[in-house]
Formats: structure tokens, C-alpha cells, sequence
């Protein structure tokens, strides 16, 4: 199966990662449409990071305090309960790229 991203970080969406969203249903329809797998990768917010970099910017670019904690609380982790065939969590990996790991897999089909 080839592998389908989809991601939804549009500020007024209900989080980062869009098989948290409803927008996660259309998107694991079509990946199984197209014998796609339908793949989660769940992105950890780090809270202290975000509200730092956001005091950094210029004022008219930061996030306001409410939008920023409303959008913290939205955030939830993806599972295969979502429709996704995998969950896999994606952290910076202090090298200036990422780890991967896969966290959780759906069971197959026999």
C-alpha cells in the first residue's frame, strides 16, 4: 500500500493533526479508495516551546494568549479508533531532524 499524508493546520481547525479531525474521515475514505494505507503521525505540542516563540515574534505577528491555550486544549493525540491503520509520533530529534516511531497499529485483517 502506498502511504497518504494529509494534515490539517489551518488556526481555526480542531488540531494539528487531521485524523483528529473530521476532515481525518474524508481523508482515510479516499486513502482507502485508492488502496492507500491511512497513516497518523501525531506531532506532541510542547507548550513552554510555543508560548516562547511566540513572545519572540513581533507583536503584530503573535498569536493571541486565548487563541494560543484554546488551541493547546484542542489538541489530542490520533488512534486507530480514528480510522488510521497506524499512529506513528514525530519528535524533533536534536539534531535538526525528526524521530519516528511507530506507537500503535491496527490489527490485521486475516
Amino acid at each position: 500500500m502506498t502511504p497518504l499524508t494529509g494534515r490539517n493546520a489551518s488556526p481555526g481547525a480542531a488540531g494539528i493533526v487531521i485524523m483528529a479531525t473530521v476532515n481525518g474521515e474524508r481523508v482515510v475514505g479516499l486513502a482507502r479508495e485508492h488502496g492507500a494505507a491511512a497513516v497518523a503521525s501525531w506531532f506532541p505540542p510542547d507548550p513552554a516551546g510555543s508560548w516562547r516563540r511566540n513572545a519572540e515574534r513581533p507583536a503584530p505577528a503573535r498569536v493571541p494568549e486565548a487563541g494560543l491555550r484554546a488551541t493547546l486544549a484542542r489538541l489530542r493525540r490520533p488512534g486507530t479508533g480514528d480510522g488510521s491503520e497506524a499512529v506513528r509520533t514525530v519528535r524533533f530529534d536534536g539534531a535538526g531532524g525528526f524521530a519516528v516511531g511507530t506507537d500503535e497499529a491496527a490489527p490485521r485483517a486475516r
